[in-house]
């Protein structure tokens, strides 16, 4: 019986032959020796409708082959069948609060209903508008056979298009993947990489709650002048320097009790900073008791896939925060550092110097060598 409370009639049904049974349903004859006569196994002779709740019922009174005793009460059992394979996600996904848009380079990702089949999965199935070459390769997850990867050569500011050549990619099913998307677009937004508000720095003392947080430009690590920065209810905008203090911003402590002792945990905190439209949030705002002056980092590159022979750019900005008082003031870092960059086995691929910008930022340029190993660098 379906769920729209279809009956299918007993002609609609093929036994199954003892031999075809037992190969096919092995496992399961085998996990009760009562049930080596003890089973039905039939088929369908026609399809059965997709996205479908069926239910199998053995009705009271049901004959035995064994005697006259017939069964005492009615039985049942359910199954779904699975559902035509579609598109259920995206990344980036304009429709996500948290993750509307990338950055260029960074890897998009498809999610399907189904489990894939991988040897249907053809890069040459994928186009994309604007028609210049974005598309470097396609990946099929390994630990999630729903999911493709899309990794791409994108530029900023531009909105991509995906049309999926229909009636090639399919599922373990068998099913093909017939909806190109061309009514309902799937679309990648790829934002600029200049984002000012990016790289925020903060720091809170552990005694008064006092924070002091710096804002910067990711690109440059030039300060943010006039930017407003919020914890709790308080608000402050940053001066010249990209700098504001704010007083007193401890977040309420709840207490509650163990089954040995009383434990207190921390609200969470969210540090919001906003610009002239653009916004930034760091989550899990806490003290530090660490009480000495230390380094801090922001390492970004301008891809997230190479091949062989191409040139690799690594940017980034080094701050130091002194302790002064109970604050954590950030300054720029200054002089020269060494670095060493690694494959994904470990082998060196340089070492070199840099010296630190006025803002503390570098900019490290290098060519991937043609036999590197392929993976993370």
């Amino acid at each position: 019986m379906r769920g729209d409370e279809h009956k299918m009639q007993s002609h609609e049904l093929e036994l199954v032959d003892e031999e075809t049974t037992k190969n096919e349903f092995k496992s399961f004859i085998n996990e009760d020796e009562g049930n080596h006569q003890q089973y039905l196994a039939f088929t369908f002779k026609h399809d059965l409708l997709k996205a479908t709740e069926y239910t199998i019922q053995v009705p009271e009174g049901c004959p035995s082959a064994e005697g006259p005793l017939k069964t005492r009460s009615e039985w049942s059992a359910n199954f779904e069948t699975y559902e035509p394979l579609k598109i259920i996600y995206w990344f980036p996904n304009k429709e996500d609060t948290y993750q509307h848009t990338a950055t260029p380079g960074k890897s998009w990702s498809l999610t399907f209903n189904n489990s894939l089949d991988h040897s249907t999965i053809k890069k040459s199935i994928f186009k994309f508008e604007p028609e210049k070459k974005v598309l470097l390769g396609i990946e099929h997850i390994e630990y999630n056979d729903r999911k493709i990867l899309i990794h791409n050569d994108s530029q900023p500011n531009t909105v991509y298009t995906l049309l999926i050549q229909s009636g090639i990619l399919k599922d373990i099913h068998g099913q093909t993947l017939e909806h190109d998307h061309s009514d309902q677009p799937i679309q990648f937004h790829v934002d600029d990489l200049n984002t000012p508000l990016y790289g925020t720095l903060r720091g809170e003392s552990d005694n008064d709650g006092t924070l002091t947080a710096w804002v910067t430009d990711l690109m440059t690590g030039a300060p943010i002048h006039q930017a407003t920065v919020s914890i709790l209810n308080q608000k402050k905008v940053t001066n010249q320097q990209g700098l504001c203090t704010i007083e007193r911003c401890k977040a309420k402590i709840v207490k509650r009790r163990g089954e040995e002792e009383e434990e207190e945990d921390r609200e969470d905190e969210i540090l919001i900073v906003e610009k002239d439209g653009d916004l930034c949030m760091e989550v899990n705002i806490y003290p530090s008791a660490k009480a000495d002056d230390v380094y801090v980092w922001h390492v970004f590159n301008d891809r997230g896939l190479y091949r062989p022979k191409e040139d690799v750019h690594i940017k980034g900005y080094v701050r130091l925060l002194k302790i002064e008082g109970e604050a954590k003031v950030p300054t720029y870092a200054q002089g020269i550092i060494d670095y060493t960059i690694y494959d994904s086995r470990h082998e060196e691929l340089q070492q070199s110097k840099v010296k630190l910008s006025r803002y503390g930022t570098f900019d490290i340029k290098f060519i991937l060598p043609d036999n590197a190993n392929l993976g993370k660098v």
